[in-house]
């Protein structure tokens, strides 16, 4: 019997949002987007970010939450940011539900063998990937 599937909570702007990415929700988002979940964050086998309109019809779509609509996400997104939130939490979000979803690789951990230089070396990669592609997140 397949497990289930997990879900997950985020304060947005005002809002507790329950998530679950299963497989009906899954496809829903990928026929809206015109594009694979998978390449919201890799293109080309190399890391991409999305915009910011994906990540909120990802969370939308997501969403178990009663009464929030799509429209409601734009303003819900305003009151995250004046939250002292960013961008880039929520992309942290985002890619944390597509990793519990088996989309993206769980991050690996010393229990799993990743040493401190190994993680640092990773973190580094990222932040210098950050900030090649900051004019692209505006």
């Amino acid at each position: 019997m397949g497990s289930i599937i997990n879900t997950k909570s985020i304060e947005f702007g005002g809002k507790t949002l329950l998530l679950r990415l299963d497989a009906k929700t899954i496809v829903n988002v990928e026929k809206r987007l015109g594009k694979s979940m998978l390449s919201l964050f890799i293109t080309n086998g190399g890391m991409n970010f999305p915009t910011l309109g994906e990540l909120l019809l990802v969370l939308q779509a997501a969403n178990t939450t009663s009464g929030v609509k799509e429209a409601d996400m734009y303003e819900l997104y305003d009151n995250y940011l004046e939250s002292g939130k960013s961008f880039m939490d929520l992309f942290e979000f985002v890619s944390d539900l597509l990793s519990d979803a088996g989309f993206l690789p769980k991050e690996k951990t010393k229990e799993a063998g990743l040493t401190d230089g190994e993680s640092q070396d990773n973190n580094q990669a990222l932040t210098d990937l950050e900030v090649e592609q900051e004019g692209e997140l505006v």
